[in-house]
């Protein structure tokens, strides 16, 4: 076959192309870090680096809500365990009105009720970032009212349950793939949950106690104040089996907070060996890519077509 000088031209400028793509890619990867830049440097490194990132937003959405659920619990933990010394302390008071020689006055005892009560429903209207963390779903409203005529305290959240819904009054916060789950994903304690069962007024059980515990010390009735006890105590432990249950599910978010944490190590390292550049070997590459390159400038001098001029000479 005939080599032409043509052919020779097109050989040497298809080569020398290739040579200088070849020090652009590598001065790229040097200048970013990277050793992929671009889907086509690497198509098989480009889909896992795709995956790994979903991860990681994945991740970081999942280890903020995980966050946000272990403040929501542990605020609202706090607010329980106020309410726990709360009813304590109305124990307390119901003890010292019934004993034999009272150190009160029913007047007296019934006002101090009046302002435990207060305490409590103050509690139930704790709020952490402008959300109250026991209207159920609906944060936004504040859950617990009082009639300053009659005493009485209304719940206006949403509870379990209400109006034929098992989960009306459940907040959710997802910290793992897939659907949620209204059982395994619950954040919260409903109004109910708290303080006992909605009646047709919209009254919990727990404050409706209350007040008639107050109305019976008013009354100065004993033996109705010593039966009180027992209906305190149930109530009582109503309020310690929400907490409680509160408890096991912010040990659980905290657990798997613990983990996402551990996943976003894990997932990041993955994504650095796969997109990282080694360094020291791209720049042994980029001079070996520089030598070829100024080579081919010096062989392309002599090999391409002479000119008129260089006949001249």
């Amino acid at each position: 076959m005939r080599i032409t000088d043509n052919m020779l031209t097109n050989n040497f400028i298809y080569n020398f192309n290739g040579s200088l793509s070849k020090i652009s890619k590598l001065q790229d990867q040097l200048s970013s870090g990277l050793a992929v830049n671009k889907p086509s440097d690497d198509p098989v490194k480009s889909v896992r680096s795709l995956k790994f990132r979903a991860d990681l937003t994945e991740n970081d959405m999942f280890s903020q809500n995980a966050s946000d659920a272990v403040s929501w619990m542990q605020t609202s933990d706090g607010a329980m365990t106020n309410a726990e010394n709360v009813m304590q302390s109305i124990k307390t008071l119901i003890i010292r009105v019934t004993a034999p020689n009272p150190d009160i006055a029913y007047e007296a005892a019934a006002a101090q009720l009046d302002g435990y009560i207060n305490e409590l429903m103050n509690l139930g209207n704790t709020q952490l970032g402008g959300r109250y963390l026991f209207a159920g779903q609906n944060t936004q409203s504040q859950p617990f009212t009082r009639d300053p005529a009659t005493g009485v305290v209304t719940y206006n959240g949403t509870y379990d349950g209400q109006g034929g819904n098992p989960y009306a009054g459940t907040v959710t916060m997802k910290v793992s793939p897939g659907a949620p789950d209204p059982i395994r994903d619950k954040v919260n304690v409903d109004g109910q949950s708290f303080f006992g069962t909605i009646d047709a007024a919209g009254q919990p059980q727990l404050f409706a106690n209350l007040n008639q515990i107050k109305a019976d010390m008013l009354a100065g009735d004993v033996d109705t104040l010593s039966a009180d006890l027992g209906i305190w105590e149930t109530d009582n432990d109503n309020l310690l089996k929400a907490q409680t249950g509160l408890g096991a599910r912010q040990s659980v978010y905290t657990t798997m907070k613990e983990r996402l944490t551990s996943d976003y190590v894990t997932i990041k390292s993955d994504l650095s060996q796969n997109e990282d550049l080694d360094a020291a070997k791209a720049s042994i590459d980029f001079q070996s890519a520089q030598n070829v390159y100024n080579a081919a400038l010096a062989i392309g001098a002599k090999i391409l077509p002479q000119s008129l001029a260089d006949y001249l000479k």
